[in-house]
């Protein structure tokens, strides 16, 4: 049975038979068509509620049928709808084109209408004034015949008067003309008096820059002789220093040396000392060790032979504890011994690093005390502009950079080629700023040049410093010009044209970018040269063009080497070079193949970066030794100690090797001991007496061995000692000879520098006073070309005060003829203009009189013109009533259909509503459907179920009833009053039989789809297990 089923066995003998006749009943009423109620009671309000479920279902089914015929209908109403709202909209789109034709149509009408009414108003207009004209035709003729003739009399008069002022105006024009011819030369005079003054004055202004140029030139020439004295008085005081700190360091050294001397003899003989001893203090350590050992085997067979049987089993054990004792000894030896030879290795890297450091310390102090030096020189360098640049060069070999040198060395040997240079000065081309903005001169060169598919130039030292020097030359002479590339004679009568092959020159002043005129302008000359084919100086037309060799210059194939100088105030100059043959005049072969602009712009930009940075790069190098020296002294510091911990290392090795050699001792004593005892067994007493006298011995000499070594170890400790300060003053006195050569690099550094300083300060007061000199004789001749250029000023000045008063007398004369002139000129245009005047009134009078003698022939045309215009009136009238007719059915038919479209899209808009409502119920009772179909299938299974559940009851009863009538007195019972078996009655189910629900109904319900189950539990009673 299930839970709800289960029940208590009771024994009941007195009531069989009636529970017997109960259970017959029982079985008869199973044979009726209703299902058993102790599988499932379904009372009457089940069939209520299965009625009602079939109803539902019935009225869903109803109700999505209507649906989908709905829905299903819906789509004819839209897409009729649709269909209608489509033509409407077509007569709407036809209606609209025919009603804007008509208003087109209408407005062109209602134009045509004005404009015909207008001709017509204008015509009738024209016709009235026709009319009158005919009117006033015989008065009108007559006054204008009078007006005719009295302008033909004004008209005569006027020309008379015109003749006589002319007649005027011309005699006073030819005698105007002498004076203004007299006073044109007096003006020209004037002018060229003007213009010698101002050029008297320019000069005399050049000479005055140059004076002061002189003067200036004299103060610094008096400044960088005593900047130069100074300097050369500081070097000699530097060169005494440095050779006092020298002559020191020298005998520092020395001394230190012969305390290394001293201190390597002392250490070797306290190391040959201390190996002594440590030989002797490993003997006597493994002496006493032995004795130790043979003493405690000694002992050992004295106690074992007292114990009376020797113990072998004891000596054995003490034999294998000896045995193990030497094995850990032994691996520790090995230990220790690794470890001292890891620290000699660490001992031997530590002083190679200090050693190494210390090198490196001593070079970075050698190079900050030359950066320190170089820093010192730097602005005297920067000074010196490209020429330091091109000495740095040729220090290192540069062929073309030395040449480059040579020239600048060559021309400032010449006092007149000198004194126009101007080296390292800010505005000179060989300052390193004007070097560095010539090179975009030279990169724009190489574009032009790219852009005629001719390759670009590099840059060459020589023909650099030569373009510079020329720059400078014209800067400085306030004058452009050439160079012939000759400096002093030296260099005989060819010159370095005579060097280079295919060599030129551009040159420029007063232009911001000189490839505009080099280039540019010139290009175009020489277009319009080669237009005829022929490069003979003139056009096509043969007019003479322009020059162009500066053009044919930059775009030359052969050029592969340039040179470029910029002075201030923009002066330019540009050398081209193709190659270089023979040699140069220094008697060098010749070959100049110079460099790309890049790695030229890039050697300049970092020289003077270098020179400018220099005090920087001291500071560094000085920060660079100082960490350099902590490093050395670091790694002597590390070296001290991994030389401490290396003789640590080998002292615990040393101890180790002792310590194993006295666990071998241990173990042969024991080994001793133990074969002793194994003899001694015999004879016991004779054993004892000799152990005992050998016990006395062993330990007499055990005494003996100790003391020994205790001697022997004091003796070691104090020769070690002794080693290790003679290592430490080793160590001191190497430290003080490398201190000692430091210190005389040091000093003959600074002796070096100081003997160059000297040097330089020497050359510089020679040059100082030459320049002195130079600037003298410049200020004289400057002062003196200034007065003679003023003396002119001033004459050429008074010649213009004469000119100019003569003109001020003349300018009065000329006044007066220009008033007659003036005074005539007037009257001739009055009576031009009273005579014009005449003859216009004649003119005037003469048109009245032509034109009101055709007045009638007027009056006609006028009337002809009117009666066409009333034609094309009365035309137009009648098509504009057309086209209004035509307007107005037109805007009717456009409002209907437009009223039309408006009705069917309304329409259209509910068709499309109730549609979607349609849908919307038919998928809603689709979906009930289904819910009420499932339910209904659920109902099935259940039903199913309950009858499984009937059939099952029905032959457990049947099955009970037959053990009942073949006497089984066993009974079931259950808890609840209402199926307990009673002694009055018989057992029942407690439920009324009217309320079992019929195979009928199920079957009605499951036809319906739908099978409502109710089942009764059994209620068990508290009393039950």
């Amino acid at each position: 049975m299930g839970a709800e089923g289960r029940v208590g066995m009771t024994t009941n003998t007195n009531t069989g038979a009636k529970i017997a006749v109960a259970t017959v009943t029982a079985v008869a009423s199973l044979a009726g068509p209703a299902t058993s109620a102790l599988a499932a009671d379904t009372t009457a309000e089940a069939n209520a509620d299965a009625g009602q479920a079939v109803a539902r279902a019935q009225e869903s089914t109803r109700e999505a049928v209507k649906a989908a015929s709905v829905a299903k209908a819906a789509p004819t109403g839209v897409t009729e709808a649709q269909a209608k709202a489509d033509a409407a909209a077509r007569n709407l789109g036809t209606a609209s084109q025919s009603l804007k034709k008509a208003d087109t149509d209408r407005a062109n009408a209602n134009n045509a209408y004005t404009n015909a009414k207008t001709t017509y108003d204008n015509a009738v207009k024209d016709t009235g004034a026709a009319q009158r004209k005919v009117q006033d035709a015989p008065s009108k003729i007559a006054q204008a015949t009078e007006q005719a003739q009295q302008a033909a009399a004004r008209a005569e008069q006027a020309s008379k008067d015109l003749a006589s002022a002319r007649q005027a105006q011309t005699q006073a024009e030819s005698q105007r003309k002498p004076v203004a011819d007299e006073r044109a030369g007096q003006q020209a005079k004037s002018d060229q008096a003007q213009q010698a003054a101002a050029k008297a004055q320019q000069a005399a202004d050049a000479e005055q820059k140059k004076a002061d140029a002189a003067k200036a030139a004299q103060a610094k020439a008096d400044t960088d002789r005593a900047k130069a004295e100074s300097d050369r008085a500081k070097a000699e005081q530097d060169a005494k220093s440095a050779a006092g700190d020298q002559a020191k360091a020298e005998s520092d050294k020395a001394r230190a040396e012969q305390d290394v001397k001293t201190a390597t003899d002392a250490k070797t003989k306290a190391d040959a000392d201390a190996a002594a001893k440590q030989a002797t203090l490993d003997g006597k350590t493994k002496a006493e060790a032995a004795a130790k050992a043979e003493k405690d085997a000694a002992d050992q067979k004295v106690k074992d032979l007292e114990a009376a049987d020797g113990d072998l089993a004891a000596l054995a054990a003490k034999l294998e504890a000896a045995k193990q004792a030497q094995t850990r000894a032994e691996q520790a030896q090995t230990k220790a011994e690794q470890a001292a030879e890891q620290a000699k290795s660490a001992k031997d890297s530590a002083a190679r690093d200090a050693t190494a450091k210390q090198a490196a310390a001593d070079a970075a102090a050698k190079d900050a005390a030359a950066k320190k030096t170089a820093a010192d020189q730097a602005q005297k360098q920067l000074s010196r502009g490209t020429l330091g640049w091109f000495e740095q060069l040729a220090a290192s070999g540069d062929g073309d950079a030395k040449d480059a040198v040579r020239y600048f060395e060559d021309v400032m040997k010449d006092p007149e080629q000198a004194k126009l240079l101007k080296v390292g000065d800010g505005s000179s081309a060989t300052s390193l700023d004007n070097a560095i903005k010539a090179v975009a001169f030279i990169r724009e060169c190489n574009q032009l040049r790219a852009k005629e598919g001719v390759p670009p130039l590099k840059v060459g030292y020589l023909l650099t410093a030569m373009a510079e020097i020329q720059s400078d030359k014209q800067w400085t002479q306030n004058e452009m010009g050439h160079d012939n590339y000759m400096t002093p004679d030296s260099w005989g009568e060819t010159g370095w044209h005579g060097v280079y092959s295919g060599s030129s020159q551009n040159v420029a002043d007063g232009h911001g970018d000189p490839f505009i005129g080099w280039y540019d302008y010139e290009k175009q000359s020489y277009k319009n040269d080669a237009a005829d084919g022929r490069l003979d100086g003139l056009d096509k037309d043969g007019k003479p063009v322009g020059g162009y060799g500066h053009y044919t210059n930059i775009v030359d194939s052969l050029s592969n080497v340039t040179g470029f100088g910029a002075a201030n105030d923009d002066w330019y100059t540009q050398n081209f070079a193709t190659s270089v043959y023979g040699t140069d005049p220094y008697g060098k072969p010749a070959g100049i193949k110079g460099v790309d602009v890049d790695t030229y712009l890039n050697g300049l930009q970092a020289y003077k970066s270098g020179l400018e940075n220099a005090g920087a790069t001291y500071r560094t190098a000085q920060t660079k030794a100082d960490q350099a020296a902590r490093d050395a002294k670091s790694a002597a510091d590390a070296l001290a100690k991994a030389q401490q911990a290396a003789e640590q290392a080998r002292t615990k090795a040393e101890q180790a090797a002792r310590d194993a050699q006295t666990r071998k001792d241990e173990l042969e004593a024991a080994q001793k001991a133990y074969d002793a005892a194994l003899a001694a067994q015999g004879d016991k007493a004779q054993a004892l007496k000799q152990a005992k006298a050998e016990q006395a011995a062993k330990t007499q000499a055990y005494d003996t061995a100790r003391q020994a070594t205790r001697t022997a170890q004091s003796d070691y400790d104090a020769a070690k000692a002794t080693a290790e300060a003679a290592q430490s003053a080793l160590d001191k006195a190497n430290t003080a000879v490398a201190q000692a050569q430091r210190a005389i690099d040091t000093a003959k550094t600074r002796a070096e520098q100081a003997a160059k300083a000297g040097k330089d300060a020497e050359a510089r007061i020679t040059a100082a006073e030459a320049a002195r000199t130079q600037a003298g004789k410049d200020l004289q001749k400057a002062q003196a070309a200034k007065a003679k250029a003023e003396a002119e000023r001033d004459a050429a000045l008074k010649d213009k005060a004469t000119s100019d008063a003569r003109i001020t007398e003349l300018d009065r004369t000329i006044a007066r003829f220009d008033k007659a002139i003036a005074d005539a000129g007037a009257k001739a245009r009055a009576a031009q203009t009273a005579l014009d005047t005449a003859n216009g009134d004649k003119t005037k009078a003469e048109a009245v009189i032509a034109d009101y003698s055709t007045a009638k022939d007027q009056l006609a045309k006028a009337q002809e013109r009117q009666a066409k215009a009333e034609a094309a009136l009365k035309a137009a009238t009648k098509a504009k009533e057309q086209a209004d007719e035509a307007y107005a059915k037109a805007k009717a038919a456009y409002d209907k259909a437009k009223a039309d479209k408006t009705a069917s899209d309304r329409e259209l808009a509910a068709a499309k509503h109730a549609e979607a409502e349609a849908k919307a119920k038919a998928d809603a009772a689709k979906k009930a459907q289904q819910a009420r179909k499932q339910a209904a299938d659920k109902a099935e299974r259940q039903a199913e179920a309950a009858k499984h559940a009937s059939d099952t009851a029905d032959r457990n009863a049947v099955t009970a009833a037959k053990r009942l009538l073949a006497g089984d007195d066993t009974g079931n019972t259950t808890g609840d009053e209402s199926t307990a078996t009673t002694d009055t009655g018989l057992a029942h189910t407690g439920t009324a039989s009217e309320t079992l629900l019929g195979l009928t109904a199920i079957m009605t319900l499951a036809g319906a789809g739908c099978v409502l189950m109710r089942r009764r539990q059994a209620k068990h009673a508290s009393g039950w297990n």
